[in-house]
Parts: C-alpha cells; sequence; structure tokens
C-alpha cells in the first residue's frame, strides 16, 4: 500500500513525503520532553520510548541519528548538567550538599557521577559547590583556626 501511495502522484504526494520525513525529528522531540520533564524521577529507555509511541529499537536509532547519543547516555548528560547548575547556584555554608543535588537529580552512584562531572566540566562537583572566589562563607567553605 505504501509503494502505491508514494509511488505515484497525487494531491496528497507533498504531505505525505513532509509527514514522513517530520515523523523522526517528532517523535525525539517527544522524548526529549518527556526525559526533561521526568528527570527527577527513574527513567529507562523503553519508559521514554513507550511514553513516544516508539519501541526502544526505534527510539535508539532515532537518538542516534538525531541527537547523536544513545538515549540513556542523553539522560545521564541533562542529569549531570541540571546537577551542575544546582550546585553552581548552592550555597557552600548552606544546606546544599553534592550527594544531596546528585541524588536530587536521579544519580545513585556518587563515585561515577564525580569521575564523569570531572570529565565532562574540568572540576569535581564539590568545585563548582565552593564555587570560584574565595572570601567569606558565601561560596567556600569557613577556615579554621585564626
Amino acid at each position: 500500500m505504501g509503494s502505491l501511495l508514494y509511488g505515484h502522484r497525487s494531491t496528497y504526494s507533498t504531505a505525505l513525503r513532509l509527514s514522513a520525513s517530520a515523523a523522526p525529528h517528532l517523535a525525539t522531540r517527544t522524548a526529549t520532553d518527556f526525559i526533561e520533564s521526568h528527570l527527577d524521577q527513574p527513567l529507562s529507555a523503553s519508559a521514554v520510548a513507550s511514553a513516544a509511541g516508539l519501541s526502544a529499537r526505534t527510539l535508539q536509532v532515532a537518538s542516534r541519528s538525531e541527537l547523536q547519543t544513545t538515549p540513556t547516555a542523553y539522560i545521564r548528560g541533562r542529569r549531570l548538567e541540571r546537577a551542575r547548575a544546582d550546585l553552581a547556584s548552592a550555597s557552600y555554608c548552606g544546606a546544599a550538599t553534592v550527594t544531596g543535588i546528585a541524588t536530587r537529580w536521579g544519580i545513585s552512584h556518587l563515585g561515577r557521577f564525580a569521575t564523569e562531572y570531572r570529565a565532562r566540566f574540568g572540576e569535581s562537583p564539590s568545585q563548582t559547590l565552593r564555587g570560584p572566589t574565595p572570601g567569606g562563607c558565601g561560596r567556600f567553605p569557613p577556615t579554621s583556626g585564626g
């Protein structure tokens, strides 16, 4: 049936070609929107695929083609970025901790988190939390002694 529809010109030929080429983009967009709104919750590639109305394999192929990464790596990367934003905006002397922020974004393996974080951003999560400027309790820990 598809070859009949695509093989012969009709008033629907252009619409069919456009909708076929836009479908992967729409599906990937649906998947990334779902990921963004659920980053703080447990996520699996199969759950994302289901939410986007795709099979896991189709999501994998579309992600590699359009995002140049796998769905799982995309989720991990976005969680790292969100954690970095929280670490950078938190006060070291406040209640924020690296563990608390990582856990908030669904990161449970702190050793792997620290390794991937340093590889991606060039500093440790605790360095980001402390901030770049010494002085006072606003961003750096207080010094002990006199």
